[in-house]
């Protein structure tokens, strides 16, 4: 018997007409109202906003205007050079000398302020980690770590204003206890001499949190305020603002917009706002659920009331409905993790169960009866790629043929001549160790280390050759060694570099950087020749292009027996073109290698 097919399902889930007035005037009902009241409240939200926006911009106006007067006043500036002076000259915090000017410093920031009283505390910051302030405490004080923190952020080269995070204040904790885990919003600014040519200091103003973010006390909403880099100001608790930070970081624009909160699930309201006198951003956010129970309440009602009058036909209707998607979900499902590394040739066992309509039961199967063919298609594919790979490596490492054995057979026959019997056994080892390893074909890759040794063997070859005249310089990053990389990538390069630094006058300087940064793996070879000329740059680049066009045939390539294509190919096979490669002028010729430190699977 044949099971339940998509014509019926469609046919029995047909609704009938009062249930779809119903549902019809429930929703035209549940969107007016909705958009009524969430207009409403969106108004009310930017309004609210606003106003706390406006509270913050005057409080930071205030303090800036209060650091502006106390960097401009001359008479701090001259105290201050006094201060630094004596700092220069030796004498220990704890002098009557020093003691004095801090005074002096302290009574002029208490003068500036006014009486008041408009913050808390001012500092001045100057040499030896220690700080000179007026308010909750006087005097010297060591610098706390919390300060040092946050003065890493500071300008001190233009005078830009550098606001913190908020922070405690030991020192006022200690002072006054009424003051214990208060924390405060600290303004900085360089201080800077009457010619504005030499920064002198830093000016301190703190304020308390609460005195800043006054009014988000007083309303009942949830507000969040974040730094320019997004990061949660306040309120100072662990509760997560990471969906927000993010939300900002890709659309940081202001107004109000709908969220979904990633970490609650929850869907909300946000108004959004900048400061206009610091780089912050207001959020006020609202739960559209609160917002909506209400209508969602009559919507309710009218829902039940359909339910209970139709609730066969619909129960019916959700039956058949979800045969269908169920088989569709199934059949995306498997869509979309189709992958080649994960194709099978195995039919599921439990299709059936898995499609109850036949309809898709025969769609299934097809769709596994192609995801058969496509597993063996791919791995002919994979094998054929892969045999082509491994190919074109060991032609283009086949081409590699280093010329530097030819000038050492007469070296070492000039030594012979001269009766250098130890330096020609030295060179005839290393030469036998670099021809072995160049000789070789049966290896495509070998060890960072490997290549680094056999290069070390030609330059110690070279420098029995040109003795003192030649200076060269490996640096090797120790976990690097174990790296897995093309053979012969260095050693051209290293040749090269010999062939053009000795156009001038020794000593001849060769160095060799190899080094690892954000999990990639990079080799600076740098000498002091003559560097590349125009024209070299000129014919390098268009070989490269060259080979970046024509990449399955490159054996041809090669540039003034360089072989830089050579080698810029052989790196694009083995990291499949995730690789670093430049070529400069810096002192002599310049050449960065570079690629990923986990091979690419191919």
């Amino acid at each position: 018997m044949r099971r339940q097919t998509v014509q019926k399902t469609l046919f029995f889930s047909y609704f009938i007409p009062i249930l779809i007035t119903i549902i019809i005037l429930s929703l035209l009902f549940f969107t007016y109202t909705s958009g009524v009241l969430r207009n409403s409240e969106e108004k009310n939200l930017a309004d609210v906003t606003d106003k706390l926006v406006s509270l913050i911009d005057s409080q930071i106006s205030r303090i800036n205007n209060l650091s502006l007067n106390i960097t401009n006043s001359a008479l701090l500036k001259e105290q201050i050079r006094k201060y630094n002076r004596l700092m220069e000259e030796g004498y220990p915090p704890e002098s009557r000398e020093i003691y004095i000017v801090a005074r002096d410093i302290s009574n002029i920031l208490s003068m500036i302020a006014g009486p008041i009283k408009a913050v808390p505390q001012i500092n001045f910051i100057g040499p030896g980690e220690l700080m000179i302030g007026t308010g909750t405490y006087n005097l010297i004080a060591d610098l706390p770590p919390e300060t040092a923190e946050a003065l890493e952020g500071i300008d001190t080269n233009f005078g830009k204003r550098h606001f913190s995070k908020p922070l405690r204040d030991p020192h006022a904790e200690k002072a006054l206890p009424l003051y214990k885990n208060q924390r405060y919003v600290s303004l900085f600014r360089t201080i800077f001499d009457d010619y504005k040519n030499e920064a002198i200091g830093i000016i301190e103003v703190k304020q308390f949190e609460e005195t800043i973010f006054y009014g988000f006390s007083k309303t009942p909403q949830n507000f969040i305020v974040f730094d320019g880099d997004y990061n949660k100001l306040y309120p100072y608790t662990n509760n997560s603002a990471r969906p927000y930070s993010e939300m900002l970081k890709a659309q940081p624009s202001e107004g109000i917009i709908s969220f979904r909160n990633s970490e609650s699930g929850a869907k909300e309201i946000l108004s959004i706002v900048k400061c206009r006198e610091i780089n912050w951003t207001i959020i006020n956010i609202a739960q559209e659920a609160s917002l909506l129970r209400p209508v969602y309440k009559f919507l309710l009602i009218i829902l039940i009331s359909g339910i209970v009058m139709f609730f066969i036909s619909i129960s019916v209707a959700r039956r058949l409905s979800s045969l269908i998607t169920q088989s569709l979900q199934q059949l995306n499902g498997w869509i979309s993790n189709l992958h080649w590394n994960n194709l099978s040739a195995e039919t599921p066992a439990d299709l059936k169960v898995l499609s109850p309509l036949a309809e898709f039961e025969e769609i299934h199967r097809e769709f596994w009866k192609m995801n058969k063919k496509l597993a063996e298609s791919m791995k002919l594919v994979v094998q054929e790629r892969s045999l082509q790979e491994n190919a074109r490596m060991l032609a283009l490492q086949a081409q590699m043929d280093p010329h530097f054995m030819y000038n050492m057979l007469t070296t070492i026959s000039i030594m012979a001549e001269d009766g250098e019997t130890d330096n020609i056994v030295e060179t005839i080892s290393r030469l036998t160790s670099i021809i072995r390893y160049t000789a070789s074909r049966s290896r495509l890759s070998v060890h960072l280390e490997e290549e680094i040794e056999i290069t070390r063997n030609y330059l110690e070859c070279m420098k029995i050759r040109f003795g003192d005249d030649l200076l060269f310089d490996i640096d090797t990053d120790s976990s690097l060694c174990k790296l897995t990389v093309p053979k012969l990538i260095i050693l051209p390069f290293v040749e090269n570099s010999i062939k053009y630094a000795t156009c001038r006058e020794p000593p001849w300087k060769i160095s060799i950087r190899v080094s690892e940064r954000n999990k990639r793996w990079k080799i600076l070879i740098t000498d002091s020749g003559t560097g590349f000329s125009d024209e070299a740059f000129d014919k390098i680049n268009e070989m490269i292009s060259h080979c970046d066009e024509n990449a399955q045939n490159q054996l041809n390539f090669h540039f003034g027996g360089l072989g830089i294509p050579n080698i810029y190919s052989r790196l694009k096979i083995y990291f499949n073109d995730d690789i670093e490669f430049r070529m400069y002028n810096s002192s002599g010729a310049c050449i960065l290698i570079g690629g990923p430190i986990e091979q690419p699977a191919v």
